[in-house]
């Protein structure tokens, strides 16, 4: 590629990330915000009560999910990674919703408050862990174990020295992964915790800027807070050494079993229209029709952030600058939406900001999948190709796109299923004058309308698992 294109692309992938930069830096000119009112803000009690609330159940979560996860681990000897690969991606509302029903199922008085927020994390936290734990033992050579048993060992000793440290690297990256997914929480939080006071950096920052009178000093000082941590926390995610999988015989006969099988699919066809067939025939009451508008909403956004993240991320590796996809993973969704909102919000539609802020969101996620398909090239193939007179056009649809294909499609509908779930930067954007289907479920929650929230989840998991279903077919 000559210098020239690989310019041209840097420039596009550029722009997104110079957005947001742009966005955080020009808060010093808003009218009303001063670095003063900022460390007053800093310094305050409610800094004080709201780090440590979020620290502690962020942490306590983090430590309850890694016991439970390993306990659902050895009960199950490492199966059940298939579902738990599902369970992990559902939306954050579905959790929300499992905490109401079983504490409404126990009688329980007390629904919202911040333990039903540490519940509702546990549960997400450990379908999660036990997901990629379950993989890394499979992974493990189960010789070793053997070796061990012959020596002497018990199951405990045995337990500690082949499972649990021999997946060290992978429990510390799933760890560190799942303690960020606490710290940006945001739906969970709007959902079960009561309200103010209690409530984390990520919903503080929200409410500084939504609730009553904007406070967008209190705002950075939260965002500047949340920040510092996210960043401390992406170092030390990046400095961990790679995680290696088992190599030979074993590793191959580990990875074919990855491979989804026929009959998994067709169980995931089963999933989606009984989703379907229990969402408009299991809730009594419910206008239907009230969802049409924010359903064709969110393919609408859907659509093009699969797009605008794709053109994104190729621009990226185009331009020789594969890292600069990754862009979006140092900040939480709040604190993007805080700078495109500062930057833009009253001066370009609104859709259009919650694309580009879903773009840096969704892109490490389809470069994760796409990029080392684009790395293995087919170098002999195409020169095949283009001695037989194919154009450039030819042998890219002839040897690269089947190279790619797969990797791709699935990439595109985890970003389009991302989309259809995401809450924080609707909310903070559409101000009531437009819903997609999470916002629009999550108002239905603020409100107490529990069975018309209820039918709004069950529709996304029914996009949700659809969505997988064409993935797997169409790679």
């Amino acid at each position: 590629m000559s210098r020239f294109k690989a310019l041209g692309f840097g420039l596009i992938a550029f722009s997104f990330p110079v957005l947001a930069g742009i966005g955080l830096l020009s808060l010093v000119n808003q009218a009303g915000f001063s670095w003063g009112k900022v460390w007053t803000e800093m310094g305050s009690n409610e800094m004080a009560f709201t780090l440590k609330l979020t620290l502690v159940y962020s942490i306590l979560g983090l430590v309850l999910s890694w016991v439970s996860a390993w306990l659902l681990v050895m009960g199950l000897r490492g199966r059940g990674s298939a579902l738990f690969r599902v369970l992990s991606v559902l939306p954050s509302l579905s959790y929300a919703l499992g905490v109401i029903w079983v504490l409404k199922f126990f009688r329980v008085i007390e629904i919202y408050s911040m333990r039903s927020v540490l519940m509702a994390w546990v549960f997400a936290g450990t379908v999660y862990l036990a997901g990629g734990l379950s993989e890394g033992v499979r992974d493990l050579d189960p010789r070793n174990a053997e070796a061990l048993r012959v020596l002497g060992a018990g199951k405990i000793r045995s337990w500690w020295h082949h499972e649990f440290r021999g997946t060290g690297n992978l429990q510390s990256a799933l760890l560190l992964q799942q303690l960020w997914f606490y710290l940006t929480s945001f739906s969970l939080v709007l959902i079960l915790n009561g309200g103010p006071p209690h409530e984390t950096l990520e919903v503080g920052v929200y409410a500084s800027l939504r609730m009553g009178e904007m406070n967008l000093s209190r705002a950075v000082a939260f965002a500047f807070v949340q920040g510092v941590i996210l960043i401390v926390l992406r170092i030390l995610i990046s400095r961990l050494p790679p995680v290696r999988t088992s190599q030979g015989e074993w590793g191959r006969m580990s990875e074919a079993r990855r491979r989804p099988r026929t009959s998994q699919m067709l169980w995931f066809g089963v999933g989606a229209l009984a989703l379907l067939i229990f969402g408009v025939f299991g809730f009594n009451g419910i206008q239907v029709f009230d969802f049409a508008g924010p359903i064709l909403v969110s393919l609408h956004l859907s659509a093009w952030v699969v797009l605008s993240t794709a053109l994104f991320s190729i621009c990226c590796w185009a331009a020789g600058l594969p890292g600069l996809a990754s862009f979006g993973t140092w900040f939480s969704p709040i604190l993007l939406s805080l700078a495109i909102w500062n930057l833009l919000a009253y001066r370009t539609p609104t859709l259009l900001n919650v694309i580009c802020i879903q773009t840096l969101l969704f892109a490490p996620w389809f470069s994760r999948g796409v990029f080392p398909a684009l790395a293995r090239k087919r170098i002999g193939e195409s020169e095949a190709v283009r001695v037989f007179g194919a154009n450039p056009r030819q042998v890219f649809w002839w040897v690269e796109w089947p190279r790619v294909r797969g990797a791709v499609v699935k990439s595109a509908a985890l970003v389009f299923s991302l989309s259809i779930t995401e809450v924080s930067t609707v909310m903070l954007f559409s101000r009531g004058d437009w819903d997609t289907l999470g916002s629009f479920t999550q108002n239905l929650f603020s409100r107490f309308r529990i069975e018309e929230a209820a039918f709004g989840v069950f529709v996304m998991m029914a996009f949700l698992v659809s969505g997988i279903l064409v993935s797997e077919v169409l790679s």
